[in-house]
C-alpha cells in the first residue's frame, strides 16, 4: 500500500512538472513509462525534471545522463529513449545548443521507434532555428509532417504552423495557406490552441476573398433565430474589423496579392472595409431591424465606420444616430442611448459634439457626472469644476463627498489650486492615502518643509506605507540637493527590522549605490 502511495505521488511531482509546453500539449515523460520505472529510475526521473523546473537545467542534464549511465541495462527502452531526449532538452534550454542538436540527433538514432524520437526531432529543429540555420530548422519540420508515424502528434501541429509561418514571411502566400489547412484538417483535439490559430486564420482569408457571401451565410442561417444571428454577426464583423485595421501579417499578406486598384496595402485594407461595410449594412441591416434594439446598434456600427475611414463626414452619421436618439419616446431609454453614444463620441475626441447630447439624459446627477467625464477627457479642469458645482451641493451627502474628491482631484492635477485640494482633503479625510496627496500639494505649492512633515506623520501613525514614506522623503531631499538628509532617509529604510523587508528597501540600496556608498551589514551607518 505504502509503495503504491510512493508511486503516485512520484508520478504526481512529474506529472507537474512544466517541462516544456507546445499549443496545448505539455513534453513530459509519459505516464505509463513513468510508472513502469522501478523506484530508484523514479526518483532520478523526478529530481532532474525538478531542477528542470528550478532553472538548473545542467544539474538537469547531468541528472539524465546520470539516469541512463545507472539504468543502462534496466530501464526500458523507452524510458531511456526520454531520459536522452530530456538530456538534451535541458542542455538546449541552457543554450548548449550544439550539444543538444547532438544529443536530440542520437535521440533519434538510437531509439528510431520511439515517441521520444519526434520529440528529438521537432526540438532539434527549434534549436536550429535558434542558431539562425533555418534550412536545417525547417527541414526538420517538413520530416516531421511528412512522416507518417509522426504526422498526427500533437508536435506535428506545431510544426505545420511554423512552416507556414516560414512561408508567409518568404512571401509564399499559398504555401502558407496550404499548411495551415493540412492542419485543420487535422483531429483538433490533439493540439486544439494551435489548430484553432490556425483555423481563425484561414476564416479572415476566406472572409476578405468573399465578404458578401460570409456575411449572408450568417444572415440566413434558419437554424438559428434573429437574436442568434445578429449576435454571430456582430461577432464576425468585430472579428473581420479588428483583423484588417490593425497589423495582421495574414491580412497583409493577403493584400500584397490583392491590391486591385489601390496604390499598397493600407489603401486596399481601407476599400476592403468600406465594401465590407456597405455589404453588412444592407445583408444584416434586415436581421438587427427584427431584434430587440437591433436598429439602434446597427446605427452604431454605422458611425464607428464612418468615423474610423472617413471621419470628416462623421458629422452626417451623428446627426442621424442624434434624430434617431431623439425620436425615442421612452425618457429613460432615450437617456441611456445618449450616454453611450456620449461615451462614442469622447473615445473619437469629439466633445463638442458630445456635449450636445447631454441634455438627453433626464436624471441630474447622471448628466452631471458624464459632464465630469466628458471634462477629464478633454483634461479641462475649469469645465470639470463647473459640471461637479449642482453635485456638490446634492442633499446626497454620498453623493456630496464623492463630488468633493472629484473636485480635489481635478485642483491638483488639472489646476494647480494645492490649498483648494488640501482643504477638501482635510474635510473628507481618507488617510494614508489623502496625507500623501496633501504631501505633494505642499510640495507642489512649495512649501518643502510641511511636505516633509506630512510624510513624518505617515511614518509615525501608518506602518504598512512608513517604508514608502521614508524612502520618498529621502527622494525629496535628494531633488533639493540634500544629500546628508536623503541618505539619513535611505539608510533608515535598509535599518528599520520592518522596512527592509519591504520593496522600499531595494529601491534605498539602489539610491545609497547611486552616491557610491555601501550598503552591507556594518557598514550601514558609516559617514560619509
Amino acid at each position: 500500500m505504502r509503495r503504491a502511495i510512493a508511486i503516485a505521488a512520484a508520478l504526481a511531482a512529474f506529472g507537474a512538472s512544466a517541462v516544456e509546453r507546445v499549443g496545448d500539449w505539455w513534453v513530459n515523460m509519459p505516464g505509463n513509462v513513468m510508472k513502469s520505472m522501478s523506484e530508484s529510475e523514479r526518483t532520478c526521473a523526478t529530481r532532474a525534471a525538478r531542477q528542470f523546473d528550478a532553472g538548473s537545467y545542467r544539474a538537469a542534464a547531468e541528472e539524465w545522463k546520470r539516469f541512463q549511465t545507472e539504468f543502462m541495462t534496466t530501464a526500458s527502452e523507452e524510458a531511456s529513449a526520454w531520459a536522452s531526449f530530456f538530456q538534451a532538452l535541458s542542455l538546449d534550454k541552457a543554450k548548449d545548443r550544439y550539444k543538444a542538436i547532438d544529443l536530440y540527433s542520437e535521440t533519434m538514432e538510437l531509439y528510431p521507434e520511439s515517441t521520444a524520437s519526434c520529440a528529438a526531432l521537432y526540438f532539434r529543429g527549434r534549436s536550429y532555428l535558434d542558431n539562425g540555420n533555418t534550412m536545417k530548422g525547417y527541414a526538420d519540420f517538413r520530416d516531421i509532417v511528412e512522416n507518417p508515424e509522426f504526422n498526427r502528434h500533437p508536435l506535428a501541429y506545431a510544426a505545420y504552423n511554423s512552416l507556414a509561418w516560414n512561408a508567409l514571411s518568404e512571401g509564399k502566400f499559398s504555401q502558407a495557406l496550404d499548411y495551415w489547412r493540412a492542419l485543420v484538417a487535422m483531429p483538433h483535439g490533439a493540439n486544439s490552441s494551435v489548430w484553432r490559430n490556425a483555423k481563425e486564420k484561414l476564416d479572415i482569408v476566406e472572409a476578405l476573398a468573399d465578404p458578401a457571401g460570409d456575411i449572408s451565410k450568417i444572415a440566413s442561417n434558419e437554424k438559428k433565430d434573429f437574436e442568434q444571428r445578429r449576435k454571430s454577426l456582430r461577432e464576425w464583423r468585430d472579428r473581420i474589423w479588428g483583423a484588417v485595421r490593425n497589423d495582421n501579417a495574414v491580412v497583409n499578406a493577403f493584400y500584397a496579392k490583392n491590391l486591385g486598384k489601390a496604390k499598397d496595402v493600407k489603401g486596399a485594407k481601407e476599400e476592403y472595409l468600406k465594401q465590407m461595410s456597405v455589404a453588412f449594412s444592407k445583408t444584416a441591416g434586415p436581421v438587427f431591424a427584427k431584434c430587440e434594439g437591433g436598429s439602434w446598434e446597427m446605427l452604431l456600427i454605422e458611425y464607428d465606420t464612418v468615423a474610423a475611414l472617413n471621419p470628416k463626414n462623421a458629422g452626417k452619421a451623428v446627426e442621424k444616430v442624434s434624430a434617431a436618439i431623439r425620436a425615442e419616446k421612452s425618457p429613460d431609454r432615450r437617456g441611456s442611448r445618449a450616454a453611450r453614444f456620449i461615451d462614442r463620441l469622447v473615445r473619437d475626441s469629439r466633445y463638442t459634439e458630445a456635449k450636445l447630447f447631454l441634455d438627453l439624459i433626464p436624471n441630474a446627477d447622471a448628466r452631471a457626472w458624464k459632464a465630469v467625464d466628458i471634462g477629464w477627457k478633454m483634461r479641462d479642469g475649469k469645465y470639470i469644476v463647473a459640471s461637479l458645482e449642482p453635485l456638490e451641493k446634492s442633499p446626497d451627502q454620498e453623493v456630496v463627498k464623492k463630488a468633493k474628491l472629484n473636485h480635489a482631484n481635478c485642483s491638483k492635477q488639472l489646476l494647480g489650486e494645492w490649498d483648494v485640494a488640501i482643504k477638501i482633503w482635510e474635510e473628507y479625510p481618507s488617510p494614508p492615502w489623502s496625507l500623501w496627496q496633501i504631501a505633494e500639494c505642499h510640495r507642489s505649492a512649495g512649501r518643502k518643509a510641511q511636505a516633509q512633515g506630512v510624510l513624518d506623520e505617515i511614518c509615525g501613525v501608518f506602518p504598512s506605507d512608513a517604508a514608502a514614506a521614508m524612502l520618498r522623503k529621502g527622494d525629496w531631499y535628494a531633488a533639493d540637493g540634500d544629500r546628508k538628509n536623503a541618505i539619513a532617509c535611505f539608510r533608515k529604510v535598509l535599518s528599520h527590522a520592518d522596512w527592509k523587508k519591504t520593496g522600499s528597501a531595494s529601491q534605498a540600496h539602489q539610491r545609497l549605490e547611486r552616491y557610491g556608498i555601501a550598503t552591507g551589514g556594518a557598514v550601514l551607518n558609516d559617514v560619509h
